[in-house]
């Protein structure tokens, strides 16, 4: 137990200042009571009740005191040290896919994936963003069962059934894939970037950036990625085999501190399933970590505080009834 304020306490010092001054003060005239002539002191009756009302005062005295201080104790803030874990009771997770021609065959698996493990998992917030040139967000960060069927169902009808292009981000294609681009959108769904907080991006892609303002001594998208060790976001790159191997931007993942993983292109289906359960797994399953935090601890001093408020309040009635 602590005090935020300790220095309050000191103002006990005054009601005891006030009590020595009054103790030691000389009156300048000595009252005379009718009680201490010498024939009424001498009867019992009144000596009893000399000693009741000495008792009473004393007890009323200590009760206030007492009071006093659990009063002061209450203004001084104490402070009790509680357990405090750093892992957030929901983790926030944003699926960011490349739908660039070369990463077009992976997307119906990713999606399955995806939805099967948000059904499974609905206390966490998810979000997910598609890019290729451009980016879009197609679901902001939310727990919402409905936003998230919605959105599944329309990219599986854009990706996987190939139904309908008539949708709001059917202009992504500008200038080769922007793997930046996709990540700063992803980024910018995240809330409150400066508090602690388990965030998370997954990208699905073959790292093969080719958009935005590259050159060979260019690090625009690079200065996205960075983004993501400077808010301590978790990232997962699930990566499909390209035909140009020397297009591929290994540092995306190196600086972005990535985990990443092979994607089987003869086997995608399970090779999906099974990196994107090992992924969730790493994320649901972060161990927490516990510290001391001091948290307001006023109940027992409220409760001592109304206990003596009680006593003073039926010794009081006791007094009066009995006089």
């Amino acid at each position: 137990m602590s005090l935020k304020w300790p220095i309050l306490l000191l103002l006990i010092a005054v009601p005891i200042t006030v009590i020595i001054w009054r103790r030691f003060k000389k009156p300048i005239i000595k009252p005379i009571f009718i009680a201490e002539s010498s024939k009424l002191g001498k009867l019992p009756s009144f000596a009893k009740t000399t000693r009741k009302t000495k008792h009473f005062l004393i007890i009323d005295r200590i009760i206030l005191t007492l009071l006093l201080i659990n009063i002061l104790v209450l203004v001084a803030r104490p402070l009790a040290p509680t357990t405090a874990y750093n892992q957030e009771k929901s983790r926030d997770v944003i699926i960011v896919m490349d739908t660039s021609g070369s990463v077009e065959e992976y997307i119906p698996s990713m999606i399955d994936s995806v939805e099967q493990i948000i059904k499974q998992n609905p206390n966490e917030r998810f979000g997910i963003v598609v890019f290729e040139g451009l980016a879009h967000p197609v679901l902001p960060l939310t727990r919402d069962p409905i936003a998230i069927e919605d959105s599944i169902a329309l990219l599986r009808k854009i990706y996987v059934d190939k139904e309908d292009k008539n949708y709001a981000f059917s202009q992504l294609v500008s200038g080769g894939t922007d793997i930046g681009e996709g990540i700063l959108t992803a980024v910018n769904r995240f809330d409150d970037l400066d508090t602690y907080k388990s965030r998370n991006i997954i990208l699905l892609s073959d790292l093969d950036q080719t958009g935005g303002p590259l050159d060979e001594n260019s690090e625009y998208y690079m200065q996205k990625v960075s983004l993501i060790p400077k808010y301590r976001i978790n990232f997962f790159i699930l990566k499909v085999p390209t035909e140009f191997d020397f297009s591929v931007r290994t540092e995306i993942a190196e600086y972005g501190g990535a985990k990443t993983y092979e994607v089987d292109q003869n086997n995608k289906d399970e090779s999906i399933k099974e990196i994107s359960n090992n992924i969730f797994n790493q994320i649901f399953n972060t161990t927490t970590s516990a510290g001391k935090n001091l948290v307001d601890s006023p109940n027992y001093f409220v409760l001592s505080a109304m206990t003596l408020i009680f006593i003073w309040s039926l010794l009081r009635y006791i007094r009066w009834t009995k006089s």
